[in-house]
């Protein structure tokens, strides 16, 4: 029933149905099924196809965490480390994210190693980061083959280098990572790892758009400007509205409002 679900959920061989997805994942939640009741329980927190109920997607988590099953430790994780329907427990979550960490869970890993590098519910250690996001990484997690990517290039938790930053987003952006396309963008954009090259950063750019995504301020070189999360002209000019949507598109990486959650982002748009 759950995997039948995915395929609604996603497009997969079938039309897009969401409800029917909730359906099919209901039943497989009231027979037990662990990941059915995280597939319900997800889409109750979203909202998404169906009206958003946190207090029903907390109790589907915890019957499917009693289980021992890691993605429901990794969603209650979540939502102790935001505040979604419990109060923030930052402490709380990384025992979560630990335990989905410990049994081999690649979200687990990466959100782990978030917490490690920005020092959320426990203290900074940049180099365990690195380690947890190479964890995941090895197992072709993609978002977290991108935080590698990061690390690479920032220097943070290992020498900095450059070309192999540039490689793990080109590796994710050619399978259709949205965000390691954005990465790989401005890798061409500003000569990080590769040749400068802003045809092609245009190109990638012109891919997101064509997704319904579009990317905070830039002047391309052919001209145009591109924003993150809204129309070109609901931005304003002045440094005043410019901070204001700094703030807003922080608020949507934070939380993973029309963006895929990213919290590096969301803290660089918080400064």
């Amino acid at each position: 029933m759950t995997l039948l679900g995915i395929l609604y959920d996603n497009g997969k061989a079938v039309d897009i149905d969401i409800c029917e997805a909730n359906r099919l994942y209901g039943l497989a939640a009231t027979d037990g099924y662990g990941f059915g009741q995280v597939c319900l329980g997800k889409n109750l927190m979203n909202g998404r196809g169906t009206e958003r109920n946190v207090e029903e997607a907390i109790c589907y988590f915890c019957l499917s965490a009693a289980d021992s099953n890691s993605d429901a430790y990794v969603e209650l994780s979540l939502c102790y480390l935001y505040g979604n329907g419990v109060e923030v427990d930052e402490e709380r979550a990384v025992n979560c994210f630990s335990w989905a960490a410990d049994n081999e869970n690649s979200a687990g890993q990466e959100q782990l190693g978030l917490c490690f590098k920005l020092g959320r519910g426990v203290e900074k250690d940049p180099e365990k980061a690195f380690r947890l996001f190479s964890l995941a990484a090895s197992k072709e997690h993609t978002s977290s083959i991108v935080e590698v990517g990061v690390c690479y290039r920032d220097g943070c938790g290992i020498s900095e280098d450059k070309d192999t930053a540039s490689k793990m987003f080109m590796k994710v952006s050619k399978i259709g990572d949205k965000r390691g396309t954005l990465e790989l963008a401005y890798c061409y954009r500003d000569g990080i790892g590769v040749e400068k090259n802003i045809a092609e950063a245009d190109r990638l750019f012109q891919l997101l758009e064509d997704d319904g995504i579009t990317v905070w301020t830039f002047k391309s070189g052919n001209g145009r400007e591109y924003h993150l999360g809204y129309p070109p002209d609901a931005i304003s000019t002045s440094n005043r509205y410019r901070k204001s949507w700094d703030l807003c598109r922080a608020n949507m990486y934070q939380y993973g409002v029309g963006v895929k959650q990213n919290e590096r982002q969301a803290v660089l748009r918080y400064q």
